[in-house]
Parts: structure tokens; sequence; C-alpha cells
């Protein structure tokens, strides 16, 4: 016959900036690691969870702010250089402390809203990125965006890419395992859009993994989304390096002249290779091709295709 007894070890629960709750946690300093799974730093006030650590700086959690200024402040010098996570700790995390980087799984609660996972995808899109990721134009495509160290897709980054102070989210609205009211992504098989985020330019690119199972077909989406229209985010990131919100408006404006796409969509059906996105779109194509000559099919139906935007 055994025994067997349950204890609680540890129990710690925290507001959106990692301060611990009062009255809320229980032997909370036996864990080295606090918010964002940012190391603890306990020294500063004897306080169990008011200070953590990340590579470049520290964190006060109490007032959500920096200790010491942003190392890259310059690129967005409307900031200040001691905010914390873009000032929305619930949406955005730094694990670095030098700037935001998220990625994000689109989920509906029971009553149609979006619940925000971060730093989640789905198996299916996870088994995507791994396939468009063996592909030299995959790679590169992420090299842009991608800070040392970070894996996507199985491969890893070994240096910072030219544009990491920006972020790039892979948005994948994956619906299949919640009971939404309504299915807002229906006929909708992917996306590629920007947005002004905290007064620099944020770029996603969305998979709709709800409205397609089949892994080729989620490579074929991707690949459409990030070379026939991402292309277009490098030259809108330079305009607004260079004339701010305006050029960046300017730049948006000139690569994205009509509605849902369909300046890149019409060069694709006439197969314009001197039209960048065109040519990009192309050249992963034949690499995904040589890597499985099934793809074949699976872009050929795409290129038929108006359900793309």
């Amino acid at each position: 016959m055994y025994n067997y007894n349950i204890y609680t070890v540890t129990s710690i629960h925290n507001p959106s900036g990692g301060m611990l709750m009062p009255q809320r946690n229980f032997n909370s300093n036996s864990y080295r690691f606090g918010v964002q799974g940012s190391e603890k730093d306990d020294e500063m006030t004897g306080q169990t969870g008011s200070h953590f650590t990340t590579y470049f700086r520290e964190a006060d959690s109490r007032i959500l702010r920096w200790w010491s200024i942003d190392p890259k402040n310059m690129i967005v010098p409307s900031e200040s250089p001691y905010e914390y996570m873009g000032n929305n700790s619930i949406f955005y995390n730094d694990l670095r402390g030098d700037t935001v980087k998220k990625t994000v799984t689109y989920k509906t609660d029971n009553s149609g809203n979006y619940v925000w996972t971060k730093n989640e995808l789905s198996s299916n899109a996870e088994k995507m990125l791994t396939d468009y990721m063996k592909t030299d134009e995959g790679r590169s495509y992420y090299s842009q965006f991608a800070i040392k160290g970070q894996t996507i897709g199985g491969y890893t980054f070994t240096e910072s890419g030219k544009y990491s102070d920006y972020n790039l989210v892979i948005a994948d609205f994956n619906l299949s395992k919640e009971t939404a009211l309504t299915n807002p992504t229906a006929n909708i098989l992917g996306v590629f859009t920007n947005q002004m985020v905290n007064g620099k330019p944020t770029f996603y690119t969305e998979i709709m993994t709800v409205n397609q199972s089949d892994v080729k077909d989620l490579v074929k989406t991707h690949a459409h989304e990030n070379q026939l229209h991402g292309y277009v985010a490098k030259y809108e990131i330079d305009a607004f390096k260079k004339g701010g919100k305006e050029g960046f408006d300017k730049a948006v404006k000139k690569y994205n002249p009509t509605a849902y796409g369909g300046f890149d969509h019409n060069a694709l059906s006439k197969k314009n290779l001197s039209h960048e996105g065109v040519k990009r779109y192309y050249t992963i194509k034949n690499q995904l091709i040589k890597l499985n000559p099934s793809y074949k099919s699976v872009f050929e139906n795409d290129e038929k295709s108006n359900q793309y935007r």
C-alpha cells in the first residue's frame, strides 16, 4: 500500500506587467523566472517579482518601465526609450529588452470574440513553416526580420536581419477547436497586411488554418502572401525610415494601388516576371516543386484561384 500526499510547492499570480499580486502568491521566491520567462532580480528591492532582467536591460514590473534606455531607441524617436513592452504588456513581449517581437494565434471564445495566444501556432501552421523554411527563398524572406538565435520552422538564424527592429507577425487563424458563433475568416485563405503600431510599421502575414487542413495548401498560401504581396515590406520600411509616416503612406499607395492585392494578382495572371512579387513567387514555387513534385498541382490551382487577397 502506498500513501501519496500532494503539496503546492509554489503559486504565482501576476497582473499584466509581471508584478506579483498581493496575497495571491505562495512561496514565490522559490522559482527563478518571472514574467515572459525572464529571470527575476529580487535583490533590487528585496521584493519578489518587482524586477526582472533581460539581455540588454532590466525592468521594474511595478511601474511598467525599463530602468535604462532602449539600445535601439533611434529607430522610433517618437517613443520613450523607457517604454515597457510597447505600453501593452498583455499583447507584446520583449525577451531581449531591445525590441518587441511576437507571434499570435487567433481563436474565438463562445461569444465569437478573438482570444490571442502569444508565441504559439497550430500544429499545421508549424508544419507549414517547416516546409516553407526548407527553401532558400523562404529563409531569405524571414531573414530580413529575424533576430540572431531565433528559430522559425526549425531553422535557426545566425545573425539579425536588416529589419529585425520591425515586427513581422505570423497570425494563425485556427478556429477548428473553438465553438465560435460565426466564422469571421470564411472564404479567405491568407492575407498580408500592415498597420502603424506605436508609431512604426508592423506587418502581418495571416494564415487561415481554419479553412485549410492540407499542409501543402498552407505552404502555397504562405508563399503567395509573403512572396507575391509581402515583398513590399522592405520598401515600405525604407520609406518610413526616410520620410516617417508620410513616406510610409506614399509607399503603401505606390506598391498597393488597388484593393485586395489586385495589382499583384493581375501581374501573376499575366506571369509578369518584371513584377518583383511574381518573380519571387515563381522562385519559391520552383524550389518547393524541386523538394516535392506534388507541389506542382497545388500551385497550379493557386494561380487559377480568386480566393486570395
